[in-house]
């Protein structure tokens, strides 16, 4: 296995990730509670997670939910979508394929990182086709980390994916094992079937006003109302506080000005080699065995030296210590690739060669001028939101009522209500201006409860709760609701009545046919012929053709029928395999899938095999400390 995995370390590294990769292995995010203790949350081997290291992959996690669905994506939605369990196995999965890539001496060298994004189009720019350095920047900066960071994150992935790529071969499944799946797809079934609707299921009957109040008595969760409540909201949205005037064009070129240099200048940087002589003699020969080809990493070495050691990435010309060197490297003559020297400087004589180029970038008032509107109304807006909450709770420290104090706090509560919790009214009209947070702080509270301000969805303000009244659910009067009980009873009992003539159906097709069946009800068993791509041209619905391709021969099925109350009773005459009409293409994309599929159930094993050995430890005291700390 070894010999295996280290003969693909030679191979081209191929990386696949679902998404932006930064989305999947960025190590910071919202910052977690202070109250989250460093003991350990989850230990693998050697790797101890604390928990505010699982908060952090928690939060990187609803980051990469919230920017790959463009909605306001919460930690708690996360929670209820089961997120925390799917964090704890990726770092269950991480740490164990690191551990065992590093028992087994595997390495990634630093060029091989550099080599990856350099070739990557998603850090190249468009226009040159070119690694852009700002463009990795800007996503590594989205979530707090340094490049240097996302390197070493990219380099640790880069190794595990070279260990899980010697466990598989990528290949497509053998023959042997892919074609019955194949002709499961173009298999084909002889059926005969018959629909049973509400019309051909025998007479119904007119219900007497003691079936429909044993009805009604037999299904009270139907017939009963929700709790309703009535409650006053002070919301304070942006859309209330903006003020476009605050942004004039006099204030933008102002904070312009102001962080020009700091924000939207940025000088040339460059990415170089240096090493460094006692003598011009030295350097001079080191020069002369660059320009025959020898690697500047060898020349390193002989200095006793790394190629880590005597790179300086994206450094700007004010970077360098040597004023001399700082020239020489910065030229305008200095292009990419070039090696320059003997520099007579402060510290010897230096030779440098240059790896990278970013150029120096200006963005113009013009170019930012939105964006700096943008921030400052939204900062302007924030600030007077701030204010309003402020003024707002001092007048609730004193005593006052939620409404009291935002009259004087110069705002207007607004009173909601009967409305239940799916903004329903009591006469079940739809309450379409109550935002979807306030109605459910206002159904966490009791009756008398004032919430604390409480953040709106997507950063769009705050709001504060009172519950005045909460009115219990309760099982209406059946006089109340007479008119929705017959409706509901009728239907009940055409669905009783269909199914009635359905199991009759299904026992006289076991019995002796389904031709005899269907003339009992007046109807006609129609014959068909069905594979699993054409089901939608007969009237069954998905789950009873289902049934159909899982029946065996002879076999009676039955269930809905493609629409309304109607149901079908279906008898599987004959089934059809012909491999002459799988398309071998499609046989070579089930191949692929079943490969990759063997080999994930494959990966799955050495995994858990590998977790085994070196043992996994969970705190769930700290897990349920992390996940409890999200508002729900």
């Amino acid at each position: 296995m070894l010999k295996s995995i280290k003969k693909g370390l030679t191979k081209t590294i191929v990386f696949v990730v679902g998404g932006l990769i930064i989305l999947s292995f960025a190590i910071t995010g919202v910052p977690g509670p202070q109250n989250i203790a460093q003991r350990s949350a989850l230990k693998v081997g050697d790797k101890v997670y604390s928990a505010n290291e699982l908060q952090r992959e928690f939060n990187r996690e609803v980051q990469n939910r919230r920017l790959q669905s463009d909605t306001a994506y919460t930690q708690a939605d996360a929670i209820r979508e089961g997120v925390p369990l799917l964090v704890l196995a990726n770092l269950r999965t991480r740490a164990t394929l690191e551990q065992a890539s590093t028992s087994l001496g595997l390495t990634i060298p630093r060029s091989v990182v550099r080599d990856f994004l350099n070739s990557d189009e998603r850090f190249q720019n468009p226009s040159s086709g070119k690694f852009d350095y700002q463009t990795l920047n800007a996503i590594v900066q989205q979530y707090n980390i340094s490049v240097q960071q996302f390197e070493e994150l990219m380099r640790v992935d880069l190794l595990r994916s070279q260990l899980v790529s010697s466990l598989t071969g990528a290949a497509p499944a053998p023959t042997a094992f892919a074609d019955p799946f194949s002709l499961r797809e173009i298999e084909e079934r002889q059926i005969s079937y018959v629909v049973v609707t509400p019309e051909n299921a025998g007479d119904g009957k007119e219900p007497t006003e003691e079936d429909l109040r044993a009805f009604h008595a037999d299904n009270p969760a139907t017939f009963t109302r929700p709790e309703l409540r009535t409650f006053t909201a002070l919301i304070l949205s942006k859309e209330m506080f903006q003020n476009d005037d605050a942004a004039s064009e006099e204030k933008l070129r102002e904070i312009y000005d102001a962080n020009r240099e700091r924000q939207y200048e940025q000088a040339e940087t460059r990415t170089i080699y240096q090493v460094t002589f006692d003598n011009e003699g030295q350097a001079a020969a080191a020069r002369a065995k660059l320009a025959q080809g020898e690697e500047f990493s060898a020349i390193a070495t002989e200095r006793g030296l790394s190629l880590d050691a005597v790179t300086f990435t994206d450094i700007a010309k004010t970077d360098v210590l040597d004023p001399n060197v700082a020239a020489a490297a910065f030229s305008e003559d200095a292009s990419l690739d070039d090696v320059i020297g003997p520099i007579d400087g402060t510290f010897g004589y230096t030779i440098v060669k240059i790896v990278d180029i970013t150029e120096e970038r200006i963005q113009t008032f013009d170019d930012v001028k939105d964006e700096i509107r943008d921030q400052l109304l939204a900062s302007d807006t924030r600030r007077m939101i701030y204010e309003a909450v402020e003024s707002v709770e001092n007048e609730r420290d004193k005593g006052a009522g939620l409404i009291d104090a935002a009259f004087a706090a110069g705002l207007d509560a607004k009173t909601f209500g009967p409305i239940d919790s799916f903004s329903f009214g009591a006469g079940g009209e739809i309450i379409a201006d109550v935002p979807g947070k306030v109605l459910a702080e206002a159904f966490l509270l009791d009756e008398g409860e004032q919430s604390e301000a409480v953040e709106l969805a997507d950063d769009g303000g705050y709001f504060f709760v009172a519950v005045d009244t909460i009115t219990p659910a309760a099982l209406q009067p059946f006089e109340d609701v007479q008119p929705k009980v017959e409706t509901a009873w009728r239907r009940d009992e055409i669905r009783r009545r269909v199914d009635t003539a359905v199991e009759k159906l299904a026992a006289t097709a076991r019995e002796t046919s389904l031709s005899d069946g269907a003339a009992q009800i007046g109807a006609e068993a129609i014959n068909e012929t069905i594979s699993r791509r054409s089901t939608e041209i007969i009237a069954l619905s998905a789950e009873l053709s289902d049934k159909v391709f899982t029946a065996s021969v002879g076999d009676v099925v039955s269930g809905n029928a493609g629409n309304g109350q109607a149901k079908a009773v279906v008898v599987v005459e004959d089934v059809k395999l012909d491999p002459a009409r799988a398309a071998q293409d499609q046989v070579q994309i089930m191949r692929q899938y079943l490969g990759f599929q063997l080999d994930q159930e494959l990966i799955d094993a050495y995994i858990s095999a590998v977790q085994q050995d070196l043992g996994v430890k969970t705190n769930q005291e700290e897990i349920d400390t992390v996940f409890s700390s999200v508002n729900l």
